[in-house]
C-alpha cells in the first residue's frame, strides 16, 4: 500500500538534510506506541519531490509531495489517522518548526 502526502508551499527553506526531520514526523504520526521504532522497517518513504534547490536549502513547489509505502495496511492506516485529523497541519509545518 502507498499513500501520497501533498505538502503546502512554504516560504521558509527546508534544510538539505531534512530526511532526519521527515523521519521524526513519520514516527510522530505512527504514535507513542511506536512498535516499529528501532526495528527493521515495515515501511519506507521517499524523498520530498518537486523542490527547487537554492542557496541555503530547498524550496517546496506548489505540487511538492512524498509517499510512504508499506506491505502492512494497518501501519498505513495508523499513519493516515493524524494526517486526516489535522490536514491543514501537514509535514511541512512540523518540519519547519524543528530547525
Amino acid at each position: 500500500m502507498r499513500i501520497y502526502i501533498k505538502l503546502s508551499k512554504a516560504e521558509k527553506l527546508l534544510p538539505f538534510n531534512y530526511q532526519e526531520l521527515l523521519t521524526g514526523v513519520v514516527h510522530k504520526w505512527i504514535g507513542e506506541n511506536n512498535e516499529v521504532h528501532g526495528k527493521p522497517n515495515r515501511y519506507s518513504f521517499s524523498w520530498i519531490q518537486n523542490t527547487i534547490a537554492q542557496k541555503g536549502g530547498l524550496k517546496l513547489k506548489q505540487d511538492a509531495f512524498f509517499f510512504i509505502s508499506s506491505y502492512d495496511s494497518e501501519l498505513i492506516k495508523k499513519i493516515i489517522k493524524p494526517v486526516k485529523r489535522n490536514p491543514t497541519h501537514p509535514a511541512t509545518l512540523l518540519l519547519q518548526t524543528n530547525y
